[in-house]
């Protein structure tokens, strides 16, 4: 029988506690499930355990999350300048894209 220890369970369900009230952007989102991944990764990496796997997972995601929300915020507000809605904008990850007609 497989039993859920605390190490694990507590950074899971404060960072579940986190994001469960907001509305987030798909960058935001995109970065965080990225950031848990590598964060996971490198923290069992580092800590040879699985605590610091869990550990590194929260952390990461709460870094990406920050990233992506950052870049959704600075696309909002690009898109905002334009009242006439023919303006297109991309954001890659890297760079904002404007296509103007």
């Amino acid at each position: 029988m497989l039993i859920a220890k605390p190490v694990f369970v507590l950074p899971l369900a404060a960072a579940l506690m986190l994001t469960a009230c907001t509305t987030t952007g798909p960058r935001q989102n995109t970065g965080a499930a990225a950031g848990a991944v590598a964060g996971g990764l490198l923290g069992g990496i580092v800590s040879g355990r699985p605590a610091g796997a869990a550990v590194g997972a929260v952390g990461g995601a709460l870094v990406g999350g920050a990233i992506g929300q950052q870049l959704d915020k600075q696309a909002g507000e690009l898109r905002a300048g334009f009242d006439d809605g023919r303006i297109g904008v991309v954001n890659t990850g890297s760079a904002l894209v404007v296509t103007m007609p």
